[in-house]
């Protein structure tokens, strides 16, 4: 039977009290020696979650192991099947995980009245979400991980596909179609879709990520400047918009996100 930091015997909590959902609140984890220790029975399934992503973030996909998570939690691999159901459903929860933490990045930042600068920092933070935490970009892109742990796919152009209650993968697409939709009603764009529009944006975005991650646009640092901006202006140009505007947008976003996450 596992137990806690302090000797408590864990038993399994039940599972509406884990995760995927709401965690009951935010508890501290100890960490010794790359070992999370959950102070709480309640807490395992968090603690499951973390501890495959310090695994993915330092050792890569390979490293997603049962074995290898309950052992860094201190547990038996019989909690991950107590909790999640198996590997397959813990490796959903961590890209759920994943795309939870860049939501909370743009509700941090949130929205202005300048709505392409609103694209604009959407496009940047992924940038450098991905480029902080890349093994877990790509299991919430669905390029690493088992097919079955890739949330199903909905056709994002047809508004009668979105979910009632949006997941934490449908953050970002529904913080595009918003910000393309004030732009359009602003007329900084030409009238057009809102929803085709956001996904030029997501597909440039996911586009250059990739590219990127394969190594072909030299050291990640230059990337932002030298790809991801050239590239946001051509597209809002080409939107409709004017250089002057879009540079003052530029500047607005500069601004914010130097505000929320600074930089070297």
């Amino acid at each position: 039977m596992p137990r806690s930091g302090d000797g408590t015997r864990l038993t399994c909590p039940r599972r509406e009290h884990g995760y995927p959902g709401l965690w009951m609140n935010e508890a501290r984890m100890e960490y010794e020696h790359m070992t999370i220790r959950p102070t709480a029975t309640w807490e395992m399934p968090r603690a499951l979650v973390e501890a495959a992503i310090t695994l993915l973030t330092e050792h890569g996909p390979s490293a997603l192991q049962s074995k290898r998570v309950a052992a860094a939690c201190g547990a038996s691999t019989m909690v991950i099947y107590t909790h999640f159901g198996g590997m397959k459903q813990l490796i959903a929860a961590v890209a759920a995980e994943g795309h939870r933490r860049f939501a909370e990045q743009l509700h941090t930042i949130g929205v202005s009245d300048d709505p392409v600068a609103d694209l604009m920092i959407a496009g940047r933070l992924r940038y450098r979400f991905a480029a902080a935490n890349p093994h877990l970009q790509d299991l919430m892109a669905g390029i690493a991980g088992p097919p079955e742990t890739v949330p199903p796919v909905r056709n994002w152009l047809d508004p009668d596909a979105d979910p009632e209650v949006p997941e934490p993968q449908d953050a970002t697409w529904l913080h595009l179609v918003d910000a393309a939709t004030r732009a359009i009603d602003a007329g900084r764009f030409r009238p057009a879709d809102p929803r085709g529009v956001a996904a030029e944006f997501w597909s440039s975005q996911r586009g250059f990520l990739q590219l990127l991650r394969a190594g072909h646009f030299g050291p990640a640092e230059h990337a932002e400047q030298s790809v991801l901006i050239p590239m946001g202006f051509h597209l809002l140009l080409g939107l409709g918009d004017t250089l002057e505007r879009i540079e003052e947008s530029r500047r607005r976003s500069d601004e914010r996100l130097g505000e929320h996450i600074p930089t070297d």
